[in-house]
């Protein structure tokens, strides 16, 4: 199992994700951003001694969450590590857009009574669209 991490749990569409993950000089590794349905990106990154560092961008594609998925792959009759010649690792990342959040405004009495009847308004900060539900216990 390869242990990695990003720099941030939470990234907003446009910020860019630092990857980071132990690795021997010398190696490659497979990087695919995947969305649960379907692999958004891969590419190949070469790996450092030590440790090794990349970025990605987190586009609109990736909202609202992805899992980046590394497979490491470690020179052949290297003795450098005893760690496997092929390791795996997966991270979630959430990735909000600002763009699509909506503010939903309630208009309402603070105290309702039993067999009152009362108003509500709905509305949306912003003028967005959004459909609500509302259920009064």
């Amino acid at each position: 199992m390869l242990v990695f991490s990003t720099d941030k749990e939470t990234y907003n569409v446009g910020e860019t994700a630092t990857v980071t993950f132990p690795s021997s000089e010398g190696g490659r590794a497979l990087v695919t951003i995947e969305n649960g349905t379907e692999v958004l990106e891969s590419l190949w990154v070469e790996t450092a001694k030590g440790e090794t560092k990349f970025q990605l961008p987190m586009t609109e594609q990736c909202t609202p969450n992805v899992f980046i998925h590394i497979s490491l792959l470690q020179p052949h009759a290297s003795t450098l590590n005893d760690n496997p010649i092929r390791l795996y690792g997966v991270v979630p990342v959430s990735v909000e857009n600002p763009a699509t959040k909506i503010e939903p405004l309630i208009a309402m009495p603070d105290v309702l009574r039993p067999e009152e009847t009362i108003t509500v308004k709905m509305s949306e900060k912003n003028k967005k669209a959004m459909t609500y539900s509302i259920a009064i216990v």
